[in-house]
Order: C-alpha cells, then sequence, then structure tokens
C-alpha cells in the first residue's frame, strides 16, 4: 500500500508537467454597447465621471473627438434630460414619429421658458440620438450605412420600450396613438 501511494505521487508530479493551462480572452462588449441595447442598467457614476473627466481634457487640448467619446456625451446627455423628456411625454407635448424621432406636440399651459426648455431638449435628443445611430453603424462590421433606417428602426422600439405609459407615438401607418403597458409598438 505504501508503494502504491508513492508510485501514485510520483506519477501526479510527473503529469503535472505535462499539463498546461490556456486561457482565452473573449471580447467583451463596452458598457455603453451594452447600454444602448439594453443588456445592462444606466451607466453607473463612476463610468460617467471618468468619461466627462476624458471628454473634457480632450476638449480642453482642442484634440479630435472619437466616435466612441461622441456616442458617450450622447448617452450621458439622454441620462441628464431623460426625467423632462419623460415630464414632457406624459403631458402630451412630445411624441416618437415614425422615424425615431422626437417630435414638439401641441401643448397647453406652458410657459415661455418652458416652451425654450422642450425646443432645447428635443434639439439636444435629435442629435444624441444621430450621434448614437451613427456610433452603432461604425461598430459592426455587418451595417453599413445602407442600414440607417433598419437601425433607427431598432432604436425606435429600444426608446418606446421605455418611454412612458401614455407616450404619444406614431404608428406605421402615421396615426399617432398612446402607449399603454401592453402596447405592441411597429
Amino acid at each position: 500500500m505504501k508503494h502504491l501511494n508513492l508510485y501514485l505521487l510520483a506519477t501526479c508530479v510527473l503529469l503535472t508537467g505535462c499539463f498546461t493551462i490556456k486561457t482565452v480572452n473573449i471580447s467583451q462588449k463596452t458598457s455603453l454597447e451594452h447600454q444602448l441595447m439594453g443588456s445592462f442598467e444606466p451607466l453607473t457614476e463612476e463610468e460617467m465621471l471618468v468619461g466627462t473627466v476624458r471628454d473634457e481634457a480632450s476638449l480642453l487640448h482642442a484634440q479630435d473627438i472619437d466616435l466612441n467619446q461622441i456616442a458617450l456625451q450622447a448617452r450621458r446627455r439622454q441620462l441628464f434630460n431623460r426625467d423632462d423628456v419623460n415630464a414632457f411625454k406624459k403631458q402630451g407635448c412630445l411624441g416618437e414619429a415614425v422615424k425615431g424621432q422626437l417630435i414638439i406636440r401641441s401643448c397647453s399651459d406652458m410657459s415661455a421658458e418652458q416652451q425654450k426648455l422642450l425646443e432645447q431638449i428635443v434639439e439636444q435628443e435629435t442629435q444624441d440620438r444621430e450621434s448614437i445611430i451613427t456610433w452603432v453603424i461604425s461598430q459592426h462590421d455587418h451595417l453599413q450605412e445602407s442600414h440607417r433606417e433598419q437601425v433607427i428602426d431598432i432604436y425606435r422600439q429600444f426608446i418606446l420600450s421605455r418611454s412612458p405609459k401614455g407616450t404619444l407615438f406614431q404608428s406605421s401607418n402615421g396615426i399617432w396613438e398612446q402607449k399603454d403597458t401592453s402596447a405592441t409598438l411597429q
């Protein structure tokens, strides 16, 4: 028995030199990619702060900003404006058009200050959506500029799925409807 244990120990020692462990790194999507596709919750405060510091440093040094930074800035501004956008959607002042555009709708009892904020938010959101769509197309080898309309449709569905109940949206046939909790959006 003693010899068997010694034999097993010697065999294990000799065989351990014959095996190697190879690690394989699989590229993972960035937090922004997951955020855009809805896989994760919004970017953490730490990620937002890191992005802010880097972006401001680039702007101070007048360096060209790449598409990743533009998309990150756009997403950060969308998150900042999200509460106002949702509030205006609930009031019926904003609606989602067929081509993925945020549209100002007629809204009663709005002060000049609120109207200015509404117009500013729509302008920013339009720029941000365009930046994000351009970034998505640039990140996927199988997507080209000719696929822009399809990407816009997918992104619109993504936005509508996260819009509050009561959001006005334009159906595929151009009729304005209100989103309810069980709406099937087309």
